[in-house]
């Protein structure tokens, strides 16, 4: 049986572990609810530039699709990943939504874990790039993808662009999101082109290009601050699991500590008694 101070050195050891735990606990849940509390105004943002898309789009004759290139075959996949560990599956389940067969398909992983976790499984990346670590950074991360991608379309364009991330739907759960964001889909916007067309002093075909880009800078900067809420979801679900196993270990070493303590004392009591019985001897 252990000794008491090395019990109680244990004790502690747990103790500090239980704070780190708790800390990282509050500082992933902070972070949740500053995605969950930007993200309205920037659907809001995102809706408005589409829909003053499908408004200016009765200038052209022709289809503003937007980079997508006639006679392309290649694909673009940009892949939201977590940077940090301590969050469970959620690298893996992401990583799952890759073909297997990625013949054809260009990977673009945000997210260090997630590029780590693909070189691990000889998955070829086009590109990599950390992922925020905190809310003020997302637009930043946006920005690099946009330009990795906008420097890819410069040397030929893709059939298609896709995003994948994790959409966080509440009590620590999150859904796999796809979305095509190039060919640009305008039939969720369609019911604006009733409407005038706005005055713009702009040659038609710079107007859409101009409104495709920050329509397309928006949706990266969304599929962002989603991933960004999962990912620390998903970190506050493991804390709380790592929360529940401290406190249990706690229990059974402080019931170890006061089983020892017994002992000694009753050790204790019986030589004072033995030395008693051999002086009254």
């Amino acid at each position: 049986m252990e000794r008491l101070s090395e019990i109680e050195a244990r004790i502690a050891s747990f103790a500090q572990l239980q704070d780190v735990i708790s800390v990282m606990r509050s500082l992933a849940a902070t972070r949740v609810q500053q995605a969950q509390d930007a993200l309205p105004a920037i659907r809001s943002y995102s809706d408005t530039i589409g829909q003053a898309i499908a408004r200016a789009e009765s200038y052209l004759k022709e289809d503003a699709a937007g980079c997508a290139a006639e006679g392309a075959k290649r694909q673009g996949l940009i892949l939201f990943c977590g940077e940090h560990g301590f969050c469970g599956a959620y690298n893996e389940t992401l990583l799952e939504a890759v073909p297997r067969q990625a013949e054809g398909i260009e990977l673009y992983v945000v997210g260090s874990r997630g590029a780590s976790l693909a070189d691990e499984r000889r998955i070829a990346l086009e590109w990599s790039t950390p992922m925020a670590t905190n809310i003020g950074t997302v637009t930043a991360v946006a920005h690099q993808v946009a330009e990795a991608l906008y420097d890819r379309f410069s040397r030929g364009g893709m059939a298609q662009v896709t995003m994948v991330f994790a959409r966080y739907t509440g009590h620590g759960r999150s859904t796999i999101e796809r979305e095509v964001l190039l060919p640009l889909d305008l039939g969720r916007f369609r019911a604006y082109l009733s409407r005038p067309a706005p005055l713009s002093n702009l040659p038609p075909r710079i107007l859409i290009d101009r409104l495709i880009e920050e329509y397309f800078f928006a949706q990266l900067v969304r599929g962002a601050t989603e991933s960004f809420a999962s990912e620390n979801a998903a970190r506050v679900a493991m804390t709380q699991s790592a929360r529940h196993s401290i406190d249990g270990r706690l229990e059974d070493l402080t019931a170890e500590q006061r089983q020892i303590r017994q002992q000694e004392i009753t050790n204790e009591i019986l030589e004072v008694v033995s030395g008693a019985e051999a002086l009254t001897k």
